[in-house]
């Protein structure tokens, strides 16, 4: 796989290093020494049962967008994590990149989670105005200026009471 993995953790005293296993490689040569059964003798080489050439790997899926080939990238949040501050840095990052990016290339972003979420939550803010609103008005019909005013003191201050304990 061209891959340098981990391999471990090393205690030293009170250090700690982590190990790694290289195995990138930038030649067809080093491939050809690798060992492919180091238990027997004499060790079988990759060059005695294979033929390496260097090249670009077949295609096993195929992406399209807009009926035109394409790359997808699936950024996926972790557990805990803030789904619409993820989608921020990911549309600034490629801002930033877009310059870097070969000549042609378009970007869109598709099944972006966060715009459903943005749309839920400015929502939810308007119900919460517009119940404010209503609540306090009915109780100035009913109970005057000032006991409508103190519960619409009171409502938004329990809410962010609720939230601070929460």
């Amino acid at each position: 796989q061209n891959l340098t993995i981990p391999g471990g953790k090393l205690s030293l005293g009170q250090f700690d290093y982590q190990v790694r296993v290289p195995g990138e490689v930038d030649t067809v040569e080093k491939i050809l020494d690798f060992v492919v059964n180091p238990g027997v003798a004499p060790p079988v080489y990759v060059r005695d049962v294979a033929t390496v050439r260097f090249g670009v790997k077949d295609r096993e899926t195929i992406s399209r967008v807009n009926g035109r080939d394409g790359v997808i990238l699936l950024v996926k949040k972790r557990t805990g994590e803030n789904i619409i501050s993820i989608a921020d840095e990911v549309r600034a990052t490629i801002d930033r990149l877009q310059p870097t990016f070969p000549a042609g290339t378009e970007v869109s972003i598709v099944g972006d989670q966060s715009e459903d979420i943005r749309f839920m939550v400015k929502d939810l803010e308007n119900n919460i105005i517009s119940g404010l609103i209503l609540v306090v008005g009915v109780l100035f019909l009913f109970m005057g200026f000032v006991n409508a005013l103190f519960v619409g003191i009171a409502i938004p201050f329990s809410m962010l009471l609720t939230f601070i304990v929460l």
